[in-house]
């Protein structure tokens, strides 16, 4: 707010020239460059979160089980079950009957995870549902889609079991038959020469440390 103060021969002048400690180029300080520069802080730290949390490896999910036709389970060797992201995404996992002859007439996927949003073409998130797809010699037979449940976990999927549907159940370990999921080891942090595993930033720290100063200074300058 700006008063005005009239002076001796009908003179008005603002009242800031009247006041030293008010700066001179006050006026041009105005409440909507500071909101603009928070806003520009809060967006590059929650760019250097989501860059940090997105695509860490998880441990892997199982799909395994059959296939049937006619009231027993199929074992012919031209039969190919592909896991895919959503319903026209990459192939994610693929699988030949007979490719691992310890699984006998079961077959499994391997499904790698990653934190959300997946990075990877070859992962799954929580949030992407797979879209199962069954061909026997090259002609589509079964399509099913699965939500998977939580990294480490396995699903059971017969298609053909109950009618012309499938048949998913939720199962902690799969038989001994199948692999069990893959938990991915924990990276260490490497410290540098002279530098102790303390004093070394993560990757998030060192970025942040690097842009606020950077954005500050060219504030300063403007």
């Amino acid at each position: 707010m700006v008063c005005w103060s009239a002076f001796p021969g009908g003179v008005s002048r603002p009242i800031w020239h009247l006041n030293p400690i008010i700066p001179m180029n006050a006026r041009r300080v105005l409440p909507i460059g500071w909101l603009a520069r928070l806003a520009t802080i809060l967006v590059l730290l929650f760019w250097v979160a989501t860059r940090a949390e997105a695509g860490r490896p998880q441990a892997e999910n199982i799909i395994f089980g059959s296939i049937w036709a006619n009231g027993r389970p199929v074992t012919t060797t031209n039969l190919v079950i592909e896991a895919r992201r959503g319903d026209v995404g990459p192939v994610v996992a693929r699988y030949r009957l007979g490719d691992d002859p310890g699984a006998g007439d079961l077959f499994f996927l391997k499904i790698q995870r990653e934190t959300a949003p997946a990075l990877s073409p070859v992962s799954v998130d929580s949030s992407e549902p797979l879209t199962l797809v069954v061909t026997v010699a090259g002609k589509r037979s079964f399509l099913s889609r699965v939500q998977l449940p939580s990294p480490g976990r396995c699903v059971r999927v017969d298609f053909g079991r109950q009618a012309e549907g499938s048949m998913v159940t939720l199962v902690a370990l799969p038989p001994a038959n199948i692999p069990a999921p893959t938990v991915p080891p924990t990276p260490a942090s490497t410290p540098r020469r002279g530098r102790s595993t303390e004093e070394t930033p993560t990757h998030p720290t060192a970025l942040a440390s690097t842009v606020m100063p950077l954005v500050g200074r060219r504030w300063v300058l403007r």
